[in-house]
């Protein structure tokens, strides 16, 4: 029986830690960058193709192309979203989290996009607009779905003479 409690001691300090964890987090701003498109995973969007170039930006937007050629460019507004996660526990109720993250509204797509970096791979996901863009809470019942998978590229910068 010390042996339960011990467990749920360590289990609820932990929960107490993160908690005062998250709330220290600062706030950061939506990914941006220079992508190829390496993997489509979207079926209903069909928006992007194997080997074209995105660029999001806060400034330019989402600007699309393909073989060279511009095929698109949208403005986006930078938001953020909420999201809901319950924490896995032993006994009910389990500790609630909100987490924020941060994303764009594509107003004429209907749709919000997020970015995932990861150092080999990045991810564009993307959720409809079903929900009131003002107060960032996506209900449960809408989706958010990969749209594809990418490689960051990287912009060479030119060296600069100091003679």
């Amino acid at each position: 029986m010390n042996l339960l409690k011990t467990i749920q001691l360590i289990l609820s300090l932990v929960i107490v830690l993160h908690i005062s964890g998250q709330v220290a987090v600062k706030k950061r701003g939506p990914v941006t960058g220079l992508y190829r498109i390496t993997e489509v995973a979207d079926t209903n969007f069909h928006l992007l193709k194997v080997g074209d170039i995105i660029e999001i930006s806060s400034t330019k937007g989402f600007v699309h192309h393909r073989k060279g050629k511009l095929l698109h460019h949208y403005k986006m507004k930078p938001t953020t979203i909420i999201t809901k996660r319950v924490a896995p526990c032993i006994f009910p109720p389990c500790p609630e989290f909100k987490d924020t993250i941060p994303a764009f509204y594509v107003e004429a797509m209907k749709r919000i996009i997020m970015i995932s970096d990861l150092s080999s791979k990045s991810y564009l996901n993307i959720t409809e607009a079903r929900h009131d863009v003002h107060t960032a809470q996506i209900p449960q019942a809408v989706p958010i779905h990969l749209g594809c998978v990418m490689k960051k590229i990287k912009i060479k910068k030119n060296p600069t003479n100091t003679h």
